[in-house]
């Protein structure tokens, strides 16, 4: 993605400092999108098997109680 964008910027007459610096710019903020994904991600899996964890215990209890 750097490499795309600072050809690109380049060739169409950019200096050659200031293209480097928006390819690299452009790559780190699809990066930190990217962890921002993986980021949500985890937070909504550790949460749905915090309460798959906490739906079984809490089934085990009732069938306990029951016997």
């Amino acid at each position: 993605v750097s490499t795309s964008r600072s050809n690109h910027l380049a060739h169409a007459g950019t200096a050659h400092a200031q293209a480097l610096t928006s390819g690299y710019h452009l790559a780190f903020l699809i990066a930190a999108g990217l962890v921002a994904a993986a980021i949500v991600v985890a937070a909504v899996v550790v949460q749905s098997e915090q309460r798959a964890a906490a739906v079984t215990a809490r089934a085990g209890e009732l069938a306990y109680e029951g016997c």
